[in-house]
């Protein structure tokens, strides 16, 4: 049985699945992985692709959420996926996760997670870790016009072919992080479009969902 993919980031444990592991919205799988990895349950938003980061020492309800951040370092905390890339951010005294498609990318689901990240009392962005996990990548992800016209996307994510283009979503993501002001980017080495033992919905179609999560090791 495979370990999936595993980073560590600042001092945060991150971990990806894969298709060995199973449908991670199915909740036996989620919970059995995540026993695997960090010996504990991991929490995740409802995720709509939305821009909306909910609080969790706030008690702000994760169902509409896209994100979630935490003061307490002693559990887990994850964001599904099959194409879309994760984000984890480690701010000291407050860490979180983000799950930025295209559209809470356009939504500003980046600067969001950052700004509640503020709020919830973590330390100067520059003194952030930041790790953008697996993801379609530019060259497998080709977008029309409406995604085209949805954002003023950083010119280079795009690689333009008239009406379309590829556009690379870790690229908006680490591009958003640096204007907010970071400087330590981990960007993990992984298309989901690219990898047989990675699941892609565009390539793939629908069927199997991963995960990826995160747990502070301090």
């Amino acid at each position: 049985m495979t370990q999936g993919l595993r980073w560590r980031c600042g001092d945060v444990a991150i971990a990806f699945s894969a298709r060995v592991d199973g449908h991670m919205r199915d909740a036996g799988c989620l919970a059995a992985w995540a026993q695997r990895q960090f010996g504990c349950p991991v929490l995740a938003p409802g995720q709509v692709h939305g821009a909306v980061i909910a609080d969790l020492d706030a008690d702000e309800p994760m169902d509409w959420a896209d994100g979630l951040v935490s003061r307490s370092r002693d559990r887990a905390l994850g964001v599904f996926g099959s194409d879309c890339p994760g984000l984890v951010v480690d701010g000291g005294a407050a860490w979180g996760v983000a799950h930025c498609g295209w559209r809470g990318c356009a939504g500003g689901v980046v600067g969001a997670l950052c700004h509640a990240l503020t709020r919830a009392g973590a330390a100067a962005p520059e003194r952030w870790h930041a790790f953008i996990g697996p993801g379609i990548s530019g060259p497998c992800y080709e977008v029309d016009a409406p995604v085209l016209h949805a954002a003023a996307w950083p010119e280079q994510a795009l690689r333009r072919r008239g009406a379309r283009a590829d556009l690379d979503l870790r690229t908006v993501i680490a591009a958003e992080l640096r204007g907010f002001g970071l400087r330590r980017l981990m960007l993990a080495p992984a298309c989901t479009a690219q990898r047989d033992d990675l699941h892609s919905f565009r390539h793939n179609g629908p069927g199997l969902t991963q995960v990826l999560a995160a747990l502070p090791l301090t």
